[in-house]
């Protein structure tokens, strides 16, 4: 959520092992970068919980 937050939508699932590369890739093939954020948080719905 951070890299989101701080504009880098790629970066978003370094933490947990997806690189930037496939992120480029994908959002590539999607041809759109907000299908990409939808994409990560379908397969990954635990990085977007917030914590207080």
């Amino acid at each position: 959520m951070q890299a989101l937050n701080q504009g880098e939508p790629w970066k978003m699932g370094e933490s947990i092992g997806v690189t930037q590369a496939h992120a480029l890739a994908r959002g590539e093939e999607l041809q759109n970068v907000y299908r990409w954020c939808d994409e990560f948080f379908e397969q990954h719905p635990e990085t977007a919980v917030l914590s207080d």
